[in-house]
């Protein structure tokens, strides 16, 4: 219980959190649509799971745009880390 509470939730939730300090909530929210994607496609390898034609070319188009989105700036000022440097 501890093992699964530690290794499967804190430490997870804490460097997730960690990131989000790093890059804006914009940014923040269309990484995380890969969730779901990268979840089918763990249980596709490792489950057995089935994956029909379309869900495969609705997954690669989210990952496209994605990769789209998140080459647009390198370096952002209003990331939430620098926000609070700037404050001090």
């Amino acid at each position: 219980m501890v093992y699964t509470s530690v290794l499967g939730t804190i430490i997870p939730f804490g460097l997730f959190f960690m990131g989000i300090n790093q890059i804006r909530s914009t940014r923040a929210s269309i990484t995380a649509t890969l969730e779901p994607i990268l979840a089918a496609f763990i249980a596709y390898l490792f489950l057995g799971g089935a994956l029909s034609p379309l869900q495969v070319l609705g997954g690669g188009l989210v990952v496209v745009a994605i990769i789209f989105l998140q080459l647009q700036r390198e370096h952002d000022e209003l990331t939430p880390v620098l926000i609070r440097e700037q404050r001090l």
